[in-house]
């Protein structure tokens, strides 16, 4: 591979980490734009949706997308959950305190994930195939495509929902 094939091969493979990482702070971005608490849970909750999703299809042998679907809706029950026990319950809480609550919550999804599943690597299969598409010498699997375009509607809805009112 020469050096501009190379240069190209970084290049996708960090747009395509930087994406995942811009979905999880878009996360964090609305969860303190609607409630002004900086969640430091917020990664836990990817990651128990991730761990529940390859629990249903691995262990259950739901297919991916219905997997996907209820691992979105458990998640979501835990964080609404969450927000009505830990942190509404809270009578005028501190900045301070709200931090340490969900640090505290972010230890408890952690701690419960590696009592639940362990320590073990736990992996999803590709859902568009593995066969790497060639772009000028630099190769990129049809999943990370799906993400980018999946990062580029998350932030066109939200551009559209920030910007325009009705």
């Amino acid at each position: 591979m020469n050096l501009g094939a190379q240069l190209l091969q970084y290049t996708l493979s960090g747009i395509t980490i930087g994406s995942l990482y811009a979905m999880v702070a878009i996360g964090f971005n609305i969860i303190y734009n609607a409630t002004g608490i900086i969640n430091f849970a917020q990664g836990d909750f990817v990651m128990l949706g991730g761990m529940t999703a390859v629990y249903f299809h691995n262990s259950l042998h739901m297919s991916l997308l219905l997997s996907g679907l209820v691992a979105v809706v458990i998640v979501t029950v835990i964080g609404i959950l969450f927000e009505r026990f830990a942190i509404s319950s809270l009578k005028s809480p501190s900045i301070i305190t709200l931090i340490v609550v969900t640090i505290a919550a972010s230890i408890l999804f952690k701690g419960g994930v590696m009592f639940i599943w362990g320590k073990d690597v736990y992996v999803l299969p590709s859902f568009s195939g593995d066969d790497p598409i060639r772009l000028l010498g630099a190769t990129i699997m049809p999943q990370s495509i799906w993400i980018l375009g999946f990062l580029a509607l998350i932030v066109s809805a939200l551009a559209l929902f920030f910007n325009f009112k009705i």
